[in-house]
């Protein structure tokens, strides 16, 4: 009832116009306020979730969000209506597959959205099992279908899509209902989206990839694991062109860094170096 409620209200012309909309979110932003009703402010961040103002999109719009989810400001049917739409052809999946287009920014700062209603549920439970299977399947997906590889875009902001997807998978990954094998899936993913790209990391996202691997080692991942994932890299490098190799070599580096400030006696950290003296071995 609420979601066609909203529906409807939003279709009785409650819309903002960008201006409006910019000044009832920079109100919200600086006093916490906002004499906006609830649903239908919402329902605009929505609309206006994938603009190409970096300052609505980035600064407003994610930020709202993020006080309204994390600061329990939305209650059970808001925070359902919000996930169920994130997860959605309309959202994540937007226009799946462009390259070089705007429709990147519905789809990467949906999945931003998507990762804080995910740290929200890992402190205060939100989601029930379907959805949470949900989350678990469109977050591979998304990992796997999105193919705009860029990072800052002059002019429109961050567009950022690897690592928003790995950020989806960081709060994924440490929920306690996700499954061992789920949590193995989400690492095959990861070294299966690395070998995929066409472009050399250049904006961090080698460190937001391997800050998932972290973070599965943190919540009961063990290091044989961890290896065994990372073996499907030498498995299949022949296959590989040079940048995917470099990239690969740069997530071990990161990966390798990461886990020595965590524990620097982890079995995983001479397993990693003793690949990254392969690679170099092979004049990668």
């Amino acid at each position: 009832m609420e979601k066609r409620l909203m529906i409807h209200n939003f279709r009785r012309g409650v819309k903002l116009n960008k201006s409006q909309i910019i000044e009832v979110l920079t109100e919200f932003k600086a006093t916490n306020k906002t004499t906006c009703d609830l649903n239908q402010l919402i329902l605009n961040m929505m609309f206006y979730i994938g603009d190409t103002n970096p300052y609505l999109r980035d600064e407003l719009i994610y930020e709202s969000f993020s006080k309204l989810i994390m600061s329990d400001l939305l209650n059970d049917n808001q925070l359902k209506y919000v996930f169920s739409n994130m997860c959605s052809d309309e959202f994540l999946f937007y226009k799946i597959g462009e390259i070089d287009k705007d429709s990147v920014f519905k789809r990467s700062f949906s999945a931003l959205v998507l990762a804080l209603l995910l740290a929200a549920h890992k402190n205060k439970t939100c989601l029930d099992a379907n959805e949470l299977e949900l989350a678990y399947l469109s977050a591979i997906r998304y990992l796997r279908e999105e193919k705009d590889e860029r990072g800052f875009i002059l002019k429109k902001g961050w567009a950022h899509a690897t690592a928003h997807g790995a950020d989806v998978l960081k709060y994924l990954i440490v929920i306690d209902e996700i499954t061992m094998d789920q949590k193995i899936h989400v690492l095959e993913a990861i070294i299966d989206k690395i070998k995929s790209l066409k472009h050399p990391f250049g904006a961090n996202e080698d460190d937001r990839l391997a800050r998932v691997y972290i973070a599965a080692i943190q919540h009961g991942v063990e290091s044989d694991i961890v290896n065994k994932s990372l073996t499907k890299f030498i498995n299949q490098i022949n296959h590989l062109e040079h940048v995917q190799k470099e990239n690969i070599k740069s997530f071990l580096n990161a990966l390798n860094e990461r886990l020595y400030l965590l524990n620097r006696e982890h079995q995983s950290i001479t397993y990693i170096k003793n690949m990254l003296k392969l690679l170099d071995k092979e004049h990668l």
